[in-house]
């Protein structure tokens, strides 16, 4: 290979190795001072090789994480780690008498999109909402894909009177959300439910701590925000 404009300077090669494997090579012109330096040089291609095996490393990492916890359709979490976050954020507001609340999202009338335009449609409509979930939660929040076409939010430390906020603000953007389709933009509705973890002084004195607890607290508040969401189904409300 080519190194130097002088084929008398000509060049060397140090490896970038990690362990038995050969991650890349640093190609170095010949000059004077060079095998003094040689020392130094390969305790950087050492660091180097190290520093792009982790990087290689967490990027497998992140793919597989990616794969174990994310809808692909929607780019949303899956019920499963959904689920998993929202026992831990009862679990948390249980120690801490911490506000929790969620949003049950049921897209309207999602059949006979599927139906009149095909299923690439649809699944470009779920994405739609997906997306649209989640650029108006914060960080801290977790939107999952609850069921086919229902998709469930999780927001730690938010009062009911927050989550009501953020349930109109999302309604309210999502009245110009469309996809596209043969004859023009398809039109996306969805309905949304709200529901709260009672103030401890309020609530049952149950123990949180307790699988089979935990499960039926989750299950009411899920309920709870189910009914709200199918007493004003398709009319753009929220249950008060």
């Amino acid at each position: 290979m080519y190194c130097s404009s002088s084929a008398r300077v000509g060049c060397d090669v140090i490896p970038l190795r990690f362990g038995d494997h050969v991650l890349g090579t640093i190609f170095i012109d010949r000059r004077p001072g060079f095998e003094r330096d040689r020392d130094l040089l390969e305790i950087f291609a050492s660091q180097a090789a190290a520093a792009i095996q982790s990087a290689l490393l967490l990027g497998e990492n992140e793919l597989l994480y990616d794969l174990a916890t994310k809808d692909t359709t929607t780019g949303v979490y899956l019920r499963g780690y959904a689920m998993q976050q929202f026992q831990q954020h009862l679990k948390r507001a249980h120690r801490n008498s911490l506000p929790l609340s969620i949003l049950m999202v049921d897209l309207d009338k999602f059949k006979p999109v599927n139906d009149t335009h095909g299923h690439i449609l649809g699944d470009a409509a779920l994405k739609a909402v997906g997306d649209l979930l989640q650029s108006n939660v914060r960080e801290t929040d977790c939107v999952g894909r609850y069921g086919g076409d229902e998709f469930i939010v999780v927001l730690p430390d938010t009062p009911a009177e927050g989550a009501q906020v953020l349930a109109r603000r999302i309604m309210e953007r999502s009245k110009t959300l469309s996809v596209p389709g043969d004859s023009g933009p398809v039109d996306i509705r969805f309905s949304i439910g709200v529901s709260t973890l009672p103030r401890f002084e309020d609530a049952p004195q149950f123990q949180l701590l307790r699988p089979e607890v935990l499960d039926r607290v989750a299950s009411d508040l899920i309920a709870s925000a189910d009914a709200g969401l199918y007493a004003k189904k398709g009319t753009g409300k929220l249950a008060e």
